[in-house]
């Protein structure tokens, strides 16, 4: 019985490593989860989502035409939806880039939620911890488009994405 034991313990013990090796050589680890998980949040656009951007936009645009507000209220709801997964500074350049409104835009195109599938990423050069990833996008139980892009961590903080592109491709 405790031979039987012992050989139990030693076999969970071995299954571990190899369950260890097998995500170390397939690049299955932490940071790549990392990434999948701020393209999900980043690509994921459901009705909520959109009204809470638009309503953000507009008031952000009627604040500036007025200038009654200093406030950006776009940069203030982007700071609050993505803080967590982009730095200050991703989050300006995809502002500016209008990468936000792609997900908005294919929302109102499909009147549809919007959820990324199929996220696949490669690894970019080594020294920095940078992907390219392709990312189908689905609408009401349908393919809609592909997503395209760049993810890059920032140096000082391996939790945050510095840079996205997001391009997308209707289907």
């Amino acid at each position: 019985m405790k031979h039987t034991a012992v050989r139990w313990i030693k076999t969970a013990c071995l299954i571990c490593v190899i369950f260890s090796l097998c995500l170390l050589l397939t690049g299955c680890g932490a940071q790549e989860r990392r990434a999948e998980a701020i393209l999900a949040k980043v690509l994921t656009c459901t009705r909520t989502q959109k009204d809470d951007f638009s309503r953000a936009a507009s008031l952000s645009v009627s604040s500036n035409v007025t200038g009654m507000s200093r406030t950006d209220r776009l940069s203030e709801y982007l700071t609050a939806e993505y803080a967590a997964c982009l730095t200050d500074d991703c989050i300006r350049k995809m502002a500016c880039s209008r990468a936000f409104l792609a997900g908005a835009a294919l929302f109102t195109e499909t009147c549809a939620n919007i959820f990324p599938e199929n996220i696949e990423l490669s690894r970019g050069c080594p020294q920095e911890a940078s992907y390219s990833y392709t990312a189908d996008l689905w609408a009401g139980g349908k393919r809609v488009a592909i997503a395209t892009g760049i993810l890059v961590f920032s140096g000082e903080d391996t939790q945050k994405a510095s840079l996205l592109t997001v391009d997308l491709t209707a289907v």
